[in-house]
């Protein structure tokens, strides 16, 4: 798991007091994050990450299963805490990108890439002719 119940308890006092909110329930909302977490990070890198897992992907499950909590089970009882589930969300998402975007978990360990980076190329040509083409010169400098 990316993520422990006791950490998700820990980003609310609301969490932390509601009754009903068993680690079954809260593992099972820990899975939807990690399946969304997964899916995103496939695009980079191998999942799902081998421990330990990097602190700013717990801290991106954490965020996402309290957001999924709060949204699910809480929000009817108290409209202020949608919000709060909303930034919570928020700032998992923009995390996530900025993850993928500019690796920032790639040389974490146990990490790894699912493909190599890619490498901006220019246009390839080659002559099958003895002699140089006139093209390639006018191509290398493009």
């Amino acid at each position: 798991m990316y993520a422990t119940p006791e950490q998700v308890r820990s980003l609310s006092e609301l969490l932390r007091k509601y009754k009903d909110l068993t680690d079954d329930i809260i593992s099972a909302y820990i899975a939807k994050a990690e399946a969304r977490v997964n899916a995103y990070l496939s695009a980079r890198y191998l999942v799902p990450l081998a421990e330990p897992v990097p602190k700013i992907i717990n801290s991106i499950v954490v965020d996402m299963t309290g957001a999924f909590i709060l949204d699910e089970k809480v929000s009817e009882r108290m409209k202020d805490q949608t919000t709060f589930a909303e930034v919570l969300m928020k700032r998992a998402e923009q995390d996530l990108e900025k993850v993928v975007e500019k690796g920032l978990i790639d040389r974490e360990p146990g990490v790894v890439l699912a493909a190599p980076a890619r490498t901006k190329t220019g246009p390839q040509m080659a002559t099958t002719t003895p002699e140089k083409s006139p093209i390639e010169d006018v191509l290398a400098q493009w």
